[in-house]
């Protein structure tokens, strides 16, 4: 909620997550859920001296911890089971990989298992499903120790020893399509898979493999749900990418089935009138730097946005012949070429783990950032942040300062013309802020109408017009500030109270994105309940609620045999009692004493218009209120 930060309930739609199935291994024999709370039930210790299956501590031990080449401890927690011991077959690993595997590796994939069961989760439900895994590891022992002699590694120590594998692998044995992910954040890492865990579930992403021939072997199909998945998840057409960062590692196997599914997705998007899809992939410039090799497609990819323009692959000669180019809808980019103009600047970029763990980004240049939707007229403005750090760069940037445009074209011009500036920020100078919000009667035709191609402006206007939906509104509030002045009921009662509340809470919401918040709010009528919002007083249902009934029943009131009104006067209220004295008690009375000069009379209509008329007869200003309900009167 906008506002200043403060202790707030979860939002409504921060749905709990349950935890429904667990496994373990500790010391001491605690091997199970069960065994671990017998453990805790019994006060017990998994702490004992080291078993001579691991190593001989006698023979290591030297009590000062700074003698090298030794160990001051002969004791520690060590689980009970033999780790060398593992059912390889039942997880559909050979002897000759299970002999390189990190024992890690092969307890997960049984805790794991366990895990299922535990849940009552049927096994064969779990393949080809969006099952994320998350996994914390900090320390690589077993990898240490299998290395130590170069010339004695075992077969397969790259996914034997590789920590990705702690998510990988289970990912891929259990065939789950959905992000494999290990880190590693020291002691926090478990706990931190957790939380990271809970967001996933929340977005619903997706990202894995699964289950193939292979655990380093490639799915077409899962890269092409995780493509077709992003462009969904953002409402962008695939027909519409102009340009493909492939993986690309040059593998027979690997580049045919990525190009398929690159195929299947924005490939089979295109039409046989346009122009095939353009891909590339920067490892034929710097070859695979493995963990750095997304940043490299991104450098490459943002650079060519940034000039407008496409580059070769180096060193190109011949195709892998299970590439199907025309069958595919592709072009590998040959030559360095403009972009095409007639498509936007968004590029597609694919990075992929070799166990499995893919991940895809859509990026697009300032150019689309500036470009509307398709019913504007003309693309939205966009508030352009500079800041600098000394006084030599006022010149250029003016300290901080600001542009409104909605084009390069547009920014360019003004920064040729020159920064507006202001003086330096001040932790001890804060510029103090109050937000004023409008009752009824502030409304007009077309209000908002601009501010509703700003995304942040207009996905809080939908948040708003669901929760009065609910309510039984039947009508759009988007479709009437859209609305042309001689068709717009604006001015009714149920629409302009629930209407000017929404617009009101989403300039909140947008000054809130740009991390600008009111030290004071203060709201006229009905114009506290945005303040209350603003405030964090109000939730926006709270908020929403109470504007919707207040215009429903004021309409109510509106429509009925008694008709009102608002006067808007320039003279004071000890002065206005003489008018008020001409026409019969509480038929009309002061509503709100604005300032010394300023009264607003509310009452019955027509002795509303008589009012109107004696004060401009007699050279004050008066000016009746496009209301027809006299809010804050007997009326109410």
């Amino acid at each position: 909620m906008p506002g200043l930060p403060k202790t707030t309930a979860a939002p409504a739609d921060m749905e709990g997550i349950a935890v429904i199935g667990m496994g373990c291994r500790f010391s001491g024999g605690a091997n199970s859920v069960e065994s671990f709370w017998q453990m805790l039930c019994d006060g017990r210790t998994g702490y004992g001296t080291v078993p001579t299956s691991r190593y001989e501590a006698s023979a290591w031990h030297h009590p000062s911890h700074e003698r090298q080449g030794a160990i001051n401890h002969d004791s520690g927690f060590f689980l009970q089971e033999d780790p060398s011991q593992f059912d390889a077959p039942f997880f559909s690993i050979t002897t000759k990989e299970a002999a390189g595997m990190d024992p890690a590796q092969r307890l997960l994939l049984e805790v794991a298992y366990e895990t299922f069961e535990n849940s009552g989760i049927p096994i064969d439900t779990l393949p080809g499903s969006n099952t994320a895994v998350y996994s914390g590891s900090m320390t690589n022992d077993y990898e240490l120790l299998s290395t130590r002699d170069i010339y004695d590694m075992p077969h397969n120590s790259a996914t034997g020893n590789g920590r990705t594998m702690l998510a990988n692998r289970l990912s891929w044995f259990f065939d789950l399509q959905a992000p494999s992910i290990m880190m590693d954040t020291a002691c926090s890492s478990s706990l931190t898979a957790v939380h990271l865990a809970a967001q996933s579930l929340r977005s619903g992403e997706c990202g894995m493999d699964g289950r193939t021939p292979g655990i380093t072997l490639p799915s077409p199909i899962s890269q092409a749900n995780l493509i077709r998945s992003v462009y969904e998840r953002y409402g962008i057409s695939m027909r519409d990418t102009a340009y493909f960062e492939a993986h690309g590692t040059g593998t027979p196997v690997g580049d045919p089935l990525e190009l398929s599914a690159v195929g299947m997705t924005l490939g089979q998007a295109q039409t046989p009138t346009d122009e095939p899809l353009y891909v590339g992939s920067v490892k034929t410039n710097f070859g695979h730097t493995e963990g750095a090799a997304g940043v490299a497609s991104l450098i490459k990819v943002v650079l060519c946005l940034e000039k407008g323009i496409l580059v070769p692959n180096a060193g190109f000669k011949n195709i892998n012949p299970k590439i199907r180019l025309d069958d595919w809808r592709l072009c590998l980019s040959d030559k360095t070429m403009p972009w095409p103009e007639y498509l936007p600047q968004r590029a597609s970029i694919n990075s992929f783990g070799f166990g499995g763990s893919n991940a895809h980004i859509i990026l697009e240049s300032t150019k689309e950032a500036f470009r509307g939707d398709a019913e504007d007229s003309e693309p939205a403005p966009h508030v352009v942040v500079f800041s600098t750090f000394d006084q030599a760069g006022i010149e250029r940037t003016g300290f901080r300062s600001f542009a409104v445009a909605n084009s390069r074209d547009q920014l360019q011009s003004v920064l040729d013309r020159g920064l507006p500036k202001f003086s330096r920020a001040s932790r001890k100078a804060q510029t103090r802020l109050a937000f004023v919000f409008t009752g009824q009667g502030g409304q007009w035709a077309g209000m908002g109408r601009e501010l509703l191609r700003i995304p942040i402006f207009r996905e809080s206007m939908a948040r708003s017009q669901d929760i009065i939906s609910s309510l039984g509104c039947p009508f759009d509030m988007v479709e009437e500030l859209k609305a042309e002045a001689k068709d717009s009921q604006i001015n009714r009662p149920d629409r302009s109270q629930p209407i000017t509340c929404a617009l009101q809470i989403a300039l909140v919401d947008l000054l809130a994105s740009w991390v600008v918040y009111p030290n004071a709010v203060v709201g006229h009528s009905s114009g506290e309940i945005a303040g209350g919002y603003a405030a964090g007083y109000l939730s926006r249902e709270d908020a929403m609620r109470v504007a919707w009934f207040r215009g429903f029943f004021s309409q109510k009131m509106a429509e009925s045999d008694r008709r009102g009104g608002m006067l808007a006067t320039g003279i004071s209220a000890a002065d206005v009692q003489k008018y008020l004295d001409e026409v019969p008690p509480r038929s009309v009375v002061v509503a709100c004493v604005n300032s010394p000069a300023s009264t607003t009379l509310l009452g019955d209509v027509d002795f509303i218009d008589q009012l109107e008329a004696r004060l401009q007869q007699d050279g004050h200003f008066a000016r009746k209120l496009r209301i027809n309900t006299a809010y804050h009167s007997p009326h109410m």
